[in-house]
């Protein structure tokens, strides 16, 4: 076919960028103390922050041979939102139990 000065046939990668900006992830800590009760962590692992029951014990005994224990890695709204639940849940069960969110 002769050439006709189009450019049919002729085909043109054009890259577009599909990533997006991954969001900024926050480490969620829980520390120990010499009043909280043990079973009173697990629960608020499992409730708050959706640990299966095997996993919330790990956590746990880490926290109590550690002085702290990550919880997990979220991004910031998450993070805050799974701290202020398990805020209530200590708040209704009268533990001082701290737990503090950082910047990954």
């Amino acid at each position: 076919m002769p050439n006709t000065g189009s450019d049919t046939g002729v085909l043109e990668r054009v890259e577009t960028s599909t990533r997006t900006a991954r969001p900024s992830q926050y480490d969620v800590i829980m520390w120990n103390d010499d009043v909280t009760p043990m079973d009173c962590v697990v629960i608020i692992l499992m409730e708050a922050f959706q640990k299966d029951m095997l996993s919330a014990l790990n956590i746990m005994m880490d926290i109590h041979n550690s002085d702290k224990g990550l919880i997990g890695t979220y991004p910031r709204e998450e993070a805050y939102s799974r701290v202020e639940v398990a805020k209530k849940l200590k708040e209704e069960m009268g533990i001082p139990l701290l737990i503090t969110v950082e910047k990954h």
